[in-house]
């Protein structure tokens, strides 16, 4: 009768518990990160945020001209990613903590919460929700692709 030798497979599994976790986060950074590239939020497809006043514009009746409607922004701030000024919000979006079998995701900035959620102003305005975290169907699929590749790795199945 054959031995079968055990601890190597479960000594890779407890290594892949406590790494997977901080692989999974950091894929879930890009990918929510990723958001601010693309204007909108992916999940199955790309949800795109409303532009801001500074990037709307009214076109011709010929369809040639563009005319911006909000006069009094420069080119820069016209042609400037939504949500991005300074970069900080986008930056901001990182693994908050890890441990065997979670990770959270989130941004310690003020203001992302009205920025991802929507919602009321203290100044009596309203934000448009423009998500930039949150559930993804995309980066769920992707996620259990990898955890089952690593799986089957850690195992040499």
């Amino acid at each position: 009768m054959k031995k079968l030798n055990l601890k190597p497979k479960i000594a890779a599994m407890q290594r892949l518990k406590v790494n997977l976790p901080k692989q999974l986060g950091n894929d879930a950074v890009n990918h929510f990160r990723n958001s601010f590239r693309l204007g909108g939020f992916e999940d199955q497809s790309v949800d795109m945020w409303e532009l801001p006043k500074r990037k709307q514009f009214t076109m011709s009746k010929s369809g040639k001209t563009k005319r911006f409607t909000n006069k009094g922004f420069t080119r820069a701030d016209r042609t400037r990613a939504t949500l991005v000024q300074t970069g900080a919000l986008r930056n901001s979006v990182r693994v908050l903590r890890t441990s065997p079998g979670e990770v959270v995701i989130g941004s310690d900035l003020k203001y992302a919460q009205i920025h991802n959620d929507g919602g009321k102003l203290k100044n009596g305005g309203t934000m448009p929700k423009r998500q930039f975290v949150g559930d993804s169907r995309k980066l769920t699929a992707n996620m259990k692709k990898k955890i089952s590749g690593e799986i089957l790795k850690a195992l040499k199945i």
